[in-house]
C-alpha cells in the first residue's frame, strides 16, 4: 500500500489490506493490517484511528468495525482511516505483545523498517499513515487488557517546550471533545523518548510520540478491559469517535453524552514529571503472591489508605500491604489476582469533577 487513499473515491467506503513485509530473516514473518477507510463526499481532514496495538484489547477493534459500518460518507467533509488491528500476531495469541519478538508495539515508535516484526509494524504505521499529508489527528484506542481493569478515559500529552504549546492545546481540545468520563493530561518529556532505545518500557515511544514527530495532534483512550468484550464500552468508543469527528469538522452532527454521567478532569501539577501516564510503573508489588484488593474503580481514597494486600498462597501470610500513594480517584486496578514482583497494583490520580 503506497497511499491509503489510492483508488478511494470521494463519498465512498473501502476496506483494504496493508502488508508489513518480512525483513528477510528466516524466522521473520509478514503480517496483514486491516484498514477501513471512509472518504467523505467533500474534501477535508482525515482522522487516523488505531486499534489493537495490544492484542488482548478487544473493544477498540470492535469499535472500529462499528464506526465503519455506521458512517455515511455522503455527509462527511474529509474522512477517517482506521487500522482495525495493528498487532495481528498478538491478537491471534490473545496477548499484549507479539509472540514472535515479545516486543511492546506501544514502545517502539517510529519503528524500524529492517527491525523485528513489531518494529516494522510501527514503521509502516508511522510512515504510511501517521505521516500521511491528509491525516490531521491521531487517536489510539486501548483497553486495560486481560490483566487490569480501569475507568474509561481520554489522555493527552502535555509538553514543556513552549514551541509545542499549540500541539498540547489542540490535543487537549480533542480529548475534551470526546467526552469520556475522565480526561487526563500528563507530562511528556520528548527528550527521554528520543534518547531511549526502541522497546524500553519507560521510553514513551508510543504512537503518540510518532504523531509528535510528525507534528500531528494526538490522543489515546482507555476503557474497562479484563479480557472480554464489553459492548457498552464499544458503543461508548464509537460515540466518542463521532464527537471527535464532529470537533474536526468531518461530521456536521454529533452524539450527545448520556445525561447524568459524572465527568472528571486530571491535569498535571507543578511537580509532575515524565512517566506519570505510564500505568505499569505505579504502585508495583515488591513480591509475588495473591493480591486481595479492598477498593473499587472510581473510589475516592486518601494517601496512606489501604488498597489491598499481597499474601502468600502457602499459608496465607501477608507479604505486602498496598497503600494509596496519593489522595485521589482509583482509575486502575489489577484484575488478575496472581501477581509477580514488579506488577502494578493500582493507579490513583488527583481528578476533579467538571
Amino acid at each position: 500500500m503506497l497511499n491509503f487513499l489510492d483508488d478511494v473515491t470521494l463519498g465512498s467506503k473501502v476496506y483494504k489490506s496493508c502488508v508489513v513485509e518480512s525483513n528477510g530473516d528466516a524466522k521473520s514473518s509478514s503480517v496483514i493490517l486491516p484498514v477501513y477507510i471512509v472518504r467523505g463526499k467533500e474534501a477535508g481532514p482525515f482522522v487516523l484511528v488505531l486499534a489493537g496495538v495490544h492484542g488482548d484489547e478487544f473493544e477498540p477493534m470492535a469499535a472500529v468495525q462499528d464506526l465503519y459500518k455506521t458512517l455515511d460518507p455522503t455527509v462527511m467533509h474529509g474522512g477517517v482511516v482506521c487500522i482495525g488491528c495493528c498487532n495481528p500476531g498478538a491478537y491471534e495469541n490473545a496477548s499484549r505483545c507479539s509472540p514472535e519478538d515479545s516486543s511492546n508495539l506501544a514502545r517502539v515508535f517510529p519503528g524500524d523498517a529492517s527491525g523485528t516484526i513489531t518494529e516494522r509494524i510501527a514503521h509502516v504505521i508511522h510512515e504510511k499513515f501517521i505521516c500521511h499529508t491528509d491525516v490531521a489527528l491521531v487517536i489510539d484506542l486501548h483497553s486495560a487488557g486481560k490483566i487490569y481493569k480501569m475507568v474509561p478515559l481520554c489522555g493527552y500529552n502535555v509538553y514543556a517546550d513552549p514551541e509545542d504549546s499549540n500541539l498540547t492545546e489542540t490535543s487537549r481540545k480533542v480529548a475534551h471533545s470526546m467526552a469520556l468520563p475522565l480526561t487526563w493530561g500528563h507530562v511528556m518529556d520528548v527528550n527521554v523518548a528520543k534518547s531511549s532505545k526502541l522497546g524500553e518500557e519507560s521510553s514513551g515511544r508510543t504512537s503518540l510520540f510518532g504523531a509528535y514527530l510528525a507534528r500531528k495532534p494526538h490522543v489515546y483512550c482507555e476503557t474497562t478491559g479484563t479480557g472480554g468484550l464489553v459492548q457498552d464500552d464499544v458503543t461508548m468508543y464509537t460515540e466518542a469517535l463521532s464527537r471527535a469527528l464532529h470537533h474536526m469538522g468531518i461530521l456536521s452532527a454529533s452524539v450527545e453524552n448520556k445525561p447524568g454521567v459524572t465527568m472528571y478532569l486530571c491535569e498535571p501539577s507543578s511537580d509532575d514529571v515524565h512517566g506519570t501516564g505510564h500505568l505499569q510503573s505505579q504502585n508495583c508489588s515488591p513480591t509475588e503472591g495473591l493480591f486481595r484488593v479492598c477498593v473499587s474503580l472510581w473510589e475516592s481514597v486518601t494517601k496512606g489508605q489501604k488498597i489491598g494486600v499481597v499474601t502468600d498462597i502457602y499459608g496465607g501470610k501477608e507479604l505486602h500491604q498496598c497503600v494509596a500513594d496519593k489522595t485521589g480517584i482509583v482509575i486502575l486496578l489489577r484484575h488478575v489476582s496472581r501477581v509477580a514482583k514488579g506488577d502494578a497494583l493500582v493507579v490513583i490520580v488527583n481528578a476533579n469533577v467538571i
